[in-house]
């Protein structure tokens, strides 16, 4: 990718991530800058396939594949975690957490970590998939040594 959609999908990628500044970072084996050839085995070690976004170019989901070498229909074999790719190196690692299973957890694994968070925001839309269900996004940020993250 490069040019202006190089330029569109890293402004698209900070504006999810609600970022005031560049940072990197290290997170599940996933470093910013990594190079697909990088990437791709640190997802297969987790029992998961890149498979790109066809919506967008340089992003990438978590798929099992089928025999075809493609995403199959069943849900169950699309993975948690999205990544975007600007020139060739990641830029942007987003990945879901089970409201069950995780969710109690993480928020309070981030809050010893990193203390009190005022950074939260919550959007909600209609669900494309379904008619009558919509897609609750809850965003936070922590500040660490005077920098978002």
């Amino acid at each position: 990718m490069t040019g202006k959609k190089c330029e569109k999908t890293i402004v698209a990628a900070l504006a999810v991530m609600i970022s005031t500044s560049a940072m990197a970072f290290d997170v599940d084996g996933c470093r910013s800058g990594m190079s697909y050839q990088e990437l791709a085995p640190v997802v297969q070690e987790q029992g998961w396939s890149l498979y790109p976004f066809a919506a967008i170019p340089g992003v990438y989901d978590e798929y099992r594949l089928g025999t075809d070498g493609k995403p199959t229909s069943d849900v169950n074999d699309l993975g948690p975690a999205s990544f975007s790719l600007c020139q060739g190196r990641l830029v942007s690692y987003s990945r879901g957490i089970g409201p069950d299973s995780e969710y109690a957890d993480t928020p309070r694994s981030l809050l010893a970590n990193y203390g009190s968070n005022p950074h939260l925001s919550v959007t909600q839309q209609k669900w494309a998939a379904q008619a009558d269900g919509y897609v609750t996004v809850v965003t936070t940020r922590w500040d660490r040594n005077g920098r978002s993250g």
